[in-house]
């Protein structure tokens, strides 16, 4: 227990040092890139220094003290504060990825079930290339497509800020941006799905008697769980960058428009509030699935690496141990 507790402590100092070092890099480098617009600042806002140390010091001042900064521009700097601010557009970018990661896995880990029992057949090389054909036309080309087509078949090409409007104008968006997120997910859920049936640990369980519906939920879901848990931050990652162009499309305003304005203005407890928090949620998901991971696979925590994000080890499936 207490080689556990100690483990456990060292890897929350790690987990903060990180933390703070990459929030020190994302400050030097976003006041090396925005030292122009930064510099134009300095004679229009008496209260930013000049000087990039004494601006960390404040910056690292205001972190530890739960601050945010504040706001310089005179247009918004009577809202009420960057957390309303950035929420007031975030909502939109939230709901916006949520109900594509929603279809995506449940549209693709389908595909990818259905496609893993239909391995190397006819269904599998059809279903295959016309996935991979959505995947490989760029999102631009598709959305611009879809804008040109919105005319004639009658569904909004604009966001429309209206209940239940707002819900209607994002499925068109949200439909294209899922085209590659299906692909990713109903991929590995193929891979997965095929692996799990041709092993000796499936058919050992068919051999004790299990339905098709006790397989499923014994043996293919948690080995899908496993695989695809891992998928999470690629994911959001991925999500919330191509979510930008997607929003400046069809004029979302979602936090492509609070990104916009904070780099324009060279904001710099916007545009660090915007790394922070982005940070905070994917270290956060990174903890929240390294426990799940540990829970219902036990043995990949031998072989976890902790230190990294994009970069883990092979995991370990269940009909390979020893």
């Amino acid at each position: 227990m207490k080689e556990k507790i100690t483990k456990y402590l060292i890897k929350t100092l790690i987990f903060w040092m990180l933390y703070f070092v990459i929030l020190t890099f994302i400050f030097f480098l976003i006041n090396l890139l925005l030292s122009t617009t930064i510099k134009q600042n300095f004679t229009v806002y008496s209260q930013i220094d000049s000087n990039v140390f004494v601006r960390y010091s404040h910056y690292i001042k205001s972190l530890f003290s739960g601050s945010l900064g504040q706001i310089y521009s005179y247009n918004v700097s009577a809202s009420k504060g960057i957390l309303h601010l950035y929420f007031n557009y975030f909502k939109w970018t939230f709901l916006f990825t949520i109900i594509t990661f929603t279809i995506s896995i449940l549209i693709g880990n389908l595909l990818g079930i259905y496609l893993g029992f239909h391995f190397n057949k006819t269904n599998d090389f059809i279903i295959n290339g016309i996935l991979g054909v959505f995947a490989a036309i760029p999102v631009i080309i598709i959305s611009i497509l879809a804008l040109s087509t919105s005319i004639f078949v009658g569904y909004p090409s604009q966001f429309i800020n209206q209940p239940l409007l707002d819900l209607i104008s994002l499925i068109v968006p949200c439909t294209i941006l899922s085209f590659f997120t299906i692909s990713i997910f109903a991929a590995k859920a193929r891979k997965t799905t095929k692996e799990v049936i041709s092993s000796e640990y499936y058919n050992f369980a068919k051999s004790l008697g299990f339905n098709k519906s006790q397989l499923f939920s014994r043996v293919i879901f948690k080995q899908l769980l496993i695989s695809e848990l891992q998928l999470v931050i690629p994911i959001y990652l991925m999500l919330m960058t191509i979510s930008i162009a997607i929003e400046r499309i069809f004029s979302i305003p979602g936090s492509s428009v609070f990104l916009t304005f904070a780099f324009k203005n060279a904001e710099l407890n916007l545009v660090l509030f915007i790394f922070g928090f982005n940070l905070s949620i994917l270290m956060l998901s990174k903890f929240i699935i390294d426990i799940i991971l540990n829970v219902i696979n036990p043995e990949q925590a031998k072989e976890k690496n902790y230190f990294v994000f994009m970069f883990p080890r092979k995991k370990v499936k269940p009909w390979t141990t020893k």
